[in-house]
């Protein structure tokens, strides 16, 4: 019995005797001394001495949840110098597909071409008014279709480790591999834990959910940056730290959650801001924070369920929400160039596909006529606006299957008040199988 034990377990690490199972390591991911200082991810770690525009976009962020964190954590706010938030926020659809052309060129999308709406960003969107005025422009994250900047990467290659981290993680793998191969079948599944493995989870310091390889990315900014006398630019990270499944918990450890109730999505966008503050400190050290236009915002909110105690208003003001509706309360926040005073939080009714409209007016000046949408820093509290947003059953895949969405696939809704009192009814939607 013992001699078959032993022979099992032989078996089971075999690999870890065949050299060929250690010629490899992250392929995407750089030891933090190997860092090519002309590399196109090098652009995210300089930081122009005159001031650059970091867009940082979380995806999946509620706003009203996001205020929910601040509340519990007043020093956030107190970091968070020069920021305005513009709760009363509505986003333009609920997915990322379909929220980030609004975003980047602040046109609504009116049907037709998906694929021709992504690739008019190349020359008609935010980040053809920077290079208009002199600003480079890079992209790290989801670029969706086509690349809408100068130059984009995956937030996997801003992740910088140590030598020794990867080696570990890259054992641990091949041992998790090797002892697969003994257990029975009715274990795999548990084991392979998603990609991410049981001995990586416990031991590794390298991130193994999508949600934390994205905060990792963040972190490595926040601890390798520094400020040069480069030509100014504009950087652009779109982040999935708070997307679904629920990976991470307050404490940014790595957990694997099933379902999405409010509090376990709160924990998740609380370990989200936790770490936009660290860079936050990190560029204030650097002495390149006070020049900067910095954006903090989502793409749509959260699905998640009706909270477990009644919630009264959030910072005083900020009315929770949950259920369908609440994925078109995405959080908007943005930091002016020589703002620096007190964290502020405005009341106007804005859109998330108002920022285009907003950096030209405060940041760019000009950027010449037919740039749709607000300037949110001159809209008033209480200012009469309607504000419209799509909302569909069909998945992603629906979309590039169409390549766009049928008039019928869609219904448009408007608020004219506060988001929880549009005229809204998600049973109305049209299904998805009308249009398989």
């Amino acid at each position: 019995m013992a001699f078959c034990l032993i022979a099992l377990l032989a078996m089971g690490l075999q690999p870890l005797l065949d050299p060929e199972s250690w010629r490899f390591s992250w392929p995407s991911t750089a030891l933090a001394s190997e860092l090519a200082p002309n590399s196109e991810e090098a652009r995210f770690f300089k930081f122009s001495k005159q001031g650059d525009a970091l867009i940082v976009l979380l995806d999946t962020v509620q706003s009203d949840v996001f205020a929910q964190v601040l509340q519990e954590h007043p020093e956030y706010r107190e970091a968070l110098t020069g920021f305005t938030y513009f709760w009363n926020n509505v986003g333009r659809a609920p997915t990322t597909l379909m929220s980030m052309i609004p975003i980047y060129s602040g046109k609504p999308y009116e049907g037709g071409s998906v694929t021709a709406r992504y690739n008019d960003l190349r020359k008609d969107s935010l980040f053809s008014d920077f290079e208009a005025h002199g600003y480079g422009s890079s992209l790290a994250g989801i670029s969706i279709i086509g690349c809408p900047a100068q130059h984009c990467i995956s937030t996997s290659k801003l992740i910088r480790l140590e030598k020794f981290q990867v080696d570990l993680s890259n054992y641990l793998e091949v041992l998790e591999l090797g002892l697969l191969r003994i257990f029975p079948t009715f274990v795999h599944e548990r084991w392979y834990n998603d990609d991410r493995g049981r001995l990586r989870t416990a031991l590794s310091t390298v991130p193994a959910s999508k949600a934390a390889k994205s905060l990792a990315a963040l972190s490595s900014i926040a601890r390798y940056l520094e400020p040069t006398d480069a030509d100014r630019s504009l950087k652009v990270l779109h982040l999935m730290g708070a997307h679904p499944p629920i990976a991470l918990d307050g404490g940014c450890n790595e957990v694997n959650v099933s379902g999405k109730s409010r509090e376990d999505y709160e924990d998740l966008v609380r370990c989200n801001v936790r770490t936009f503050v660290d860079l936050v400190a990190a560029l204030k050290e650097a002495g390149v924070y006070d020049q900067m236009t910095i954006v903090l915002l989502a793409d749509h909110g959260e699905t998640t369920g009706e909270p477990e105690e009644e919630l009264e208003p959030i910072l005083g003001k900020v009315p929770p929400l949950w259920g369908r509706l609440a994925r078109f309360e995405p959080l908007l926040a943005i930091k002016l160039p020589n703002r620096t005073g007190p964290f502020q939080i405005d009341d106007a009714p804005t859109q998330n596909s108002d920022l285009r409209a907003t950096l030209c007016a405060e940041v760019l000046r000009d950027c010449g006529g037919g740039i749709l949408g607000e300037n949110v820093f001159a809209l008033e509290d209480d200012a009469a606006r309607q504000r419209h947003f799509i909302d569909f059953l069909l998945w992603q895949t629906d979309h590039r299957r169409l390549d766009g969405m049928p008039e019928e696939a869609y219904e448009e809704f408007t608020v004219t008040g506060l988001l929880r009192d549009a005229d809204y009814d998600s049973s109305a939607l049209p299904p998805r199988e009308k249009f398989k």
